[in-house]
């Protein structure tokens, strides 16, 4: 029994002088604060995900689809020490899952944040006064919303040329909710040829055209003006849909939250290789400081592929350096240092580059200017002649390699 009383008497005093915040609760959440990552803008009554609805006083009212969150969205997390951590949301495309992660890996999962609005109550209108709510372990903050009037009443596609993806090639190999594997394939990007006519609301139709205007490829309307606002311009498709042969396949043309449904065949490459590569396009020529790239379309589905075409190869410098006799007299050199420009010692031609110079050797009362080549004979010099050896560099530039030459200037002094 003593023993027993003797060890719970030692935990005790164990327990006694621990730390008191090694079993101190997590500190509770204050408050939250929500940043997304772009603004939250919708368009008036034309939101391309919203729906005509009813509300509970039998009224029509337009319901926004906007209530969601965004890459980058920063979810603050304050607590009851008003310390601020950031947790971004992030999207893991393998699990088809959001989370929250903050700078330190600490993560909040989705299921945790709620995301809600009152938009059957609180109709959202035009403007700025809109708002919808997100929740946090019991705490709650709104995100502005703004409504904008559209300046697009509708859009049409028209592609260049059938679209089409081949079997099993741009995309990647998901499991859809009953466990089976199949194919997503990207959408397919815009290419040279697509027109886009866009409808204004006062009814002025602009027909863009997909081509290269001054090295950028867009769409542009006849005087070369680009589309505005190209950036709300996307195509896209549902990540589940499987696309098969010879069935009916879509995907999405988007902009300024209008949208416009294309079709897309999946085909098979007729060659039993795989392809089959034209004689390729370059596409980016090379340079004398950057690769080029070559680019090769399958003449059977039309797949393209890319090759790296090497930088040119530098030419080699062709600097001509000649060095001329110089004469000195003994008298001057008797009461003072004489510089002589190098232009008078050294004859350079055909240089590329920017130039140095080096003394390699000769009397030390010569000196040679690295910048300049200027050669500078200290007085006191005796009557003689002195040979000076001098490496002249160039440094080369964007077409022509480095190169040096070593010429011997011949000095009397008499």
């Amino acid at each position: 029994m003593k023993r027993i009383t003797a060890f719970l008497s030692a935990l005790f005093l164990l327990i006694s002088v621990m730390p008191l915040n090694a079993y101190a609760a997590p500190t509770s959440v204050k408050a939250i604060e929500y940043i997304p990552d772009d603004p939250i803008v919708c368009y008036y009554e034309t939101d391309g995900d919203g729906s005509w609805q009813t509300d509970g006083d039998g009224k029509q009212y337009f319901y926004y689809y906007c209530i969601t969150k965004g890459m980058g969205d920063v979810l603050t997390v304050i607590d009851n020490d008003d310390n601020r951590t950031d947790y971004v949301a992030t999207y893991d495309e393998a699990k088809d899952s959001w989370s929250f992660v903050s700078a330190d890996g600490d993560i909040i999962n989705d299921s945790d944040v709620e995301m809600d609005d009152d938009q059957i109550n609180n109709h959202f209108t035009i403007g700025t006064n809109n708002f919808f709510t997100v929740s946090y372990d019991g705490k709650s903050c709104q995100v502005p919303v703004e409504v904008r009037v559209n300046p697009v009443k509708s859009i049409e596609f028209i592609p260049a040329r059938e679209k089409f993806v081949v079997e099993n090639m741009g995309g990647e190999w998901r499991t859809d909710e009953e466990g089976n594997q199949f194919y997503s394939y990207y959408a397919p990007s815009f290419e040279n040829g697509d027109v886009l006519k866009v409808t204004a609301g006062d009814g002025t139709v602009t027909v863009y055209t997909y081509r290269e205007v001054n090295y950028n490829d867009s769409f542009y309307d006849e005087s070369d003006n680009e589309l505005p606002d190209n950036n709300e311009l996307y195509t896209s498709k549902y990540s589940n849909d499987k696309w098969l042969k010879n069935t009916d396949n879509y995907y999405f043309v988007g902009y300024k939250q209008h949208s416009v449904t294309v079709k897309v065949a999946v085909i098979e490459c007729n060659n039993p290789a795989g392809h089959t590569w034209d004689n390729g396009v370059v596409t980016t020529p090379a340079s004398y400081t950057a690769a080029g790239v070559k680019t090769y379309t399958c003449t059977s589905c039309g797949r393209t592929k890319t090759e790296v075409i090497p930088k040119l190869p530098k030419k080699k410098n062709p600097i001509v350096v000649k060095a001329k006799r110089l004469s000195l007299k003994f008298k001057l050199l008797k009461k003072k240092n004489i510089a002589v420009a190098r232009k008078n010692a050294i004859s350079i031609s055909k240089a590329k580059g920017k130039l140095t110079f080096k003394k390699v050797k000769g009397n030390a009362k010569i000196s040679v200017n690295k910048k300049t080549g200027k050669i500078t004979v200290k007085k006191g010099l005796k009557k003689g002649t002195y040979n000076v050896k001098i490496k002249v560099s160039a440094a080369g530039n964007e077409q022509y390699n480095a190169a040096s030459k070593t010429v011997t200037v011949k000095i009397v002094v008499k």
